[in-house]
């Protein structure tokens, strides 16, 4: 009887010394003012810089290019000849499409009128007055249509069966051709910017193998690109938002590492060593303290969304994706402790966080989608994932429990990891 009163007020005890112990690492969070942009400051700047980056309204919407057209050359009239049929095609779009209108500012002429020339254009781009320059070369209609699968046939006086009227008046011309077949190619030039010469090249790479395909299938081609779920008008930054989430909470990695790290160069874990509290109620009193700011950081970081124009889902979750973030704050709480057993100074567990932090960020999709095999080794993988699904599509708990399961298996796995590591130490 006696032994059970003396484990009643065994347990009781500690929990009084871990709920104290929990109060005073929420304390020690809020006592020094740096901490405070840490724990309110840091979600709503995150969540601006990335608005700034990836918003459409944000990033730049127009490219001036000049297209200088090769493909024309020694043709009488461009309009109706053959020759210039896919060129004359390129051109109609950016002529004729809205999107590629507002997308590219075509210049065709000078300030004062003149037309502008290769030389011309190539000193533009120099001197970053234009973004970009694009040559059609000669041949270039000729080559598309020479490498058909039916441009032999046609030679031969076969019209393929079920071809239009469009297409069967442009076979009928080609009997006196003698066209190659190859790939087509265009010069592209543009400003010194990875990003401005990959865009540009990425949709006319695009146009072109739209145009070969068209002339392949004998049939026009009608692309409908959307971002999203069908009837939203959803922005790449819709998409990336709810990443940013998850992304925002791995700051609990560095903050836990560091204030560990900071008591054990100030000894104060060394004299909580040799008091009657276990280690395991001393690690598990500061993660439970983190994890209070890490809710408190959720908060605003999912507050902030609305705020800044985020397109989520009608059917949206809220508290289902507050739930989601924080069970990839109690994996960071895990790594935390990994990391703080290993550390002795606040600035090299800050330092050595980021190591931590990055690959999770980048790996696990939270900038760009990602999707491998390495992937699935990386919690916030599924925390991403799970939020967005939440978020933007309205996805309800029964296509997101697993995600959480096994971000929580990751965090279970990484706190065990730490504890045993800090309880076995000698010293800490």
């Amino acid at each position: 009887m006696s032994e059970n009163k003396q484990k009643s007020n065994f347990n009781s005890g500690h929990l009084k010394q871990f709920w104290t112990l929990v109060v005073k690492y929420i304390k020690v969070n809020f006592r020094e003012k740096e901490n405070l942009f840490w724990i309110f400051g840091y979600p709503l700047l995150f969540m601006v810089l990335f608005l700034i980056a990836f918003n459409s309204g944000g990033t730049r919407s127009t490219y001036n290019v000049v297209i200088i057209n090769y493909d024309t050359l020694n043709i009488e009239n461009p309009e109706t000849d053959i020759g210039a049929n896919a060129s004359s095609i390129l051109l109609d779009l950016f002529d004729q499409n809205a999107n590629f209108s507002e997308s590219f500012n075509l210049q065709k002429t000078y300030s004062n009128g003149t037309e502008i020339t290769e030389s011309g254009a190539r000193q533009l781009v120099e001197e970053e007055d234009i973004d970009g320059l694009i040559i059609i070369p000669q041949n270039f209609s000729e080559i598309i249509i020479g490498s058909t699968w039916w441009y032999p046939l046609v030679k031969q006086g076969i019209i393929p069966p079920n071809t239009s009227e469009e297409f069967m008046s442009l076979m009928l011309s080609l009997n006196d051709t003698d066209y190659i077949s190859g790939s087509p190619t265009l010069e592209i030039l543009t400003i010194a910017d990875v990003v401005t010469g990959q865009v540009i090249s990425s949709v006319f790479n695009g146009i072109v193998n739209d145009i070969i395909l068209g002339y392949n299938n004998i049939s026009s081609l009608l692309i409908e690109q959307s971002i999203g779920p069908k009837g939203r008008d959803l922005t790449w930054f819709d998409m990336a938002a709810p990443g940013l989430v998850a992304v925002g909470v791995l700051v609990g990695i560095s903050n836990l590492a560091t204030m560990f790290a900071f008591e054990k160069s100030k000894g104060i874990l060394q004299r909580l060593d040799t008091t009657p509290v276990p280690r395991t109620i001393l690690l598990l009193s500061g993660g439970i303290g983190q994890l209070v700011i890490s809710s408190i950081q959720v908060t605003i970081l999912l507050g902030a969304l609305p705020i800044f124009g985020v397109n989520t889902s009608p059917d949206a979750n809220w508290f289902l994706a507050y739930i989601i973030a924080l069970s990839l704050a109690f994996t960071c709480i895990g790594l935390g402790l990994i990391l703080a057993s290993f550390v002795k100074s606040a600035s090299a567990a800050g330092g050595l966080a980021w190591i931590i932090i990055m690959p999770l960020q980048f790996l696990g999709g939270g900038f760009f989608p990602l999707e491998n095999n390495i992937t699935k080794f990386v919690p916030t993988f599924y925390t991403i994932r799970a939020i967005r699904l939440v978020l933007i599509y309205g996805a309800p708990l029964s296509s997101v429990w697993q995600d959480i399961l096994i971000t929580l298996g990751f965090g279970f796995i990484f706190t065990c990891i730490g504890m045993i590591i800090f309880t076995k130490k000698r010293k800490i």
